[in-house]
């Protein structure tokens, strides 16, 4: 069985014991049978009737406390319209993050831009950033790089980056995300560095 389906099924497990979860789905390439190798891991879960602005805060704890969670994120600028945590787990390859949809109806915006500082790390918010951007290039190596410019580049002070091609500049900015983290982050960047190895020429 694809480790990622583990992974899900036991994500699967866990919220749906949880008394607030009417509903927990797999949702993606993985329920539809399509995954490639950077697929990621896509869940929804279902608290209507409760305040699912407030499960963040009970998702991000049941993450910790049950799998080996390097780092959350929360993709902000969906909210408060969306709620969708992204988990990346130590040990597997950092496209397979969790990403966790929470959902209820009616949908509650109890949590707004100004609590994503209490769910999000800079660094780990960088580091997810840079993993998008990632799968994209591997997806597709002439992809235009303004996804890259925009999301990373402009978020950091490096020297001559914005001339670098793609695989040179996502290797820089991954060398400047790694001297910010702490150990932490060790196993995710080793993987992250791995995977640039694996699928990008650096010369």
């Amino acid at each position: 069985m694809d480790k990622r389906l583990e992974i899900a099924n036991q994500v699967l497990t866990l919220f749906r014991a949880q008394p607030e979860v009417r509903e927990a789905v797999l949702r993606g390439s993985l329920a539809n049978g399509t995954p490639d190798e950077y697929s990621d891991i896509d869940v929804t879960v279902d608290v209507s009737g409760h305040n699912n602005g407030q499960f963040i805060y009970k998702a991000i704890e049941l993450m910790h406390s049950n799998f080996d969670v390097c780092f959350h994120d929360i993709n902000s600028s969906m909210v408060p319209e969306w709620y969708i945590l992204n988990f990346y787990l130590n040990g597997v390859p950092p496209f397979w993050q969790v990403d966790l949809a929470i959902d209820a109806q009616p949908h509650c915006t109890s949590f707004g831009r100004e609590d994503i500082s209490s769910v999000q790390d800079p660094v780990g918010h960088l580091l997810k950033l840079w993993v998008v951007c990632a799968k994209h290039l591997a997806r597709d190596p002439e992809l235009n790089q303004d996804e890259i410019n925009r999301a990373l580049v402009a978020r950091l002070d490096i020297p001559g980056l914005l001339d670098l091609p793609a695989t040179k500049k996502m290797k820089a900015i991954l060398d400047e995300i790694e001297r910010r983290a702490d150990g932490r982050f060790t196993d995710v960047i080793a993987r992250c560095n791995e995977a640039h190895r694996m699928v990008y020429s650096t010369g």
